[in-house]
């Protein structure tokens, strides 16, 4: 018998997940609710059982293809392995579990689909956002407090597209910081602008980058698992892309001062947004 399943369309990318676990499966349906997808055709179906025991494989995350172009990724909370258009996973049944495979499983899947998972703030206002890119400490989720008239869409990791022959793109994804959850956004939003964060105990200040240095910064920034060169190598193309159409800046920002980024534009380019 088919087990139910739940699917998500995150970053443009539909998932379905067989999970015949009830408890599982509401948890699952209820994390990410804002991105269930019923209707769409799924890139991928797993498979996925669970058990009590946490020892499916060694404390950081691995992933690996093998000779035959079949994937896997390892934790000591799941073991999820997927070809072409299906998988199997198993997991500690525990809903932080299945984020963190879930985050695994969409990093390696996106990059096939000119797609890369950054640390990243992003905020949207009309039918265009804004990307506040770094690590862990930098300062997203303060920045995101800051900001003027914007929908914040994440404070974490963001979703970049950059498609040959379209504008970049920015999605929304439901993974939040301290794995915590907020309202979702499962539209794509132009992506206007590239900020790489500076905590500063002066006056608010920004400058332009150049195209290589943003790019070293966005590459720092990727969600990226393994040693793989060919998710390395579509990585690579995919920040160039994505640097290549988005004007990128250094912000400098105080705790205390709010955040414009339209009005950095304007200023910077001497023109409307």
């Amino acid at each position: 018998m088919t087990e139910p399943t739940v699917q998500l369309a995150i970053g443009g990318m539909a998932v379905a997940f067989r999970i015949g676990n009830t408890r599982m499966r509401t948890a699952v349906a209820k994390r990410y609710f804002g991105y269930m997808r019923p209707a769409c055709s799924p890139f991928l179906t797993i498979e996925c059982s669970f058990t009590t025991h946490a020892a499916l494989g060694r404390e950081k995350v691995r992933v690996a293809r093998d000779a035959k172009g079949l994937w896997r990724a390892q934790r000591k909370d799941f073991d999820c392995r997927w070809g072409a258009h299906s998988g199997r996973a198993r997991l500690y049944r525990s809903i932080y579990a299945f984020d963190g495979m879930l985050r695994v499983l969409l990093a390696t899947l996106a990059v096939r689909h000119r797609r890369i998972l950054v640390h990243a703030a992003a905020a949207a206002r009309g039918n265009t956002a804004f990307a506040f890119v770094g690590r862990s400490g930098s300062g997203k989720t303060t920045v995101t407090r800051l900001l003027r008239s914007f929908r914040v869409l994440n404070d974490e990791i963001v979703c970049l597209e950059a498609q040959k022959g379209r504008k970049a793109r920015v999605h929304a994804t439901p993974f939040w910081g301290e794995m915590g959850t907020g309202p979702a956004a499962p539209r794509p939003y132009g992506l206007e602008g590239v900020f790489f964060l500076e905590k500063s105990r002066a006056s608010t200040c920004w400058h332009r980058l150049g195209k290589q240095e943003a790019l070293v910064e966005l590459l720092r920034c990727l969600c990226s698992f393994g040693n793989d060169t060919f998710l390395a190598g579509k990585s690579l193309e995919v920040a160039s892309e994505v640097i290549h159409r988005v004007p990128a800046y250094r912000l400098y920002f105080r705790k205390d001062v709010q955040v414009d980024p339209a009005a950095c534009l304007r200023q910077i380019a001497g023109r409307a947004v």
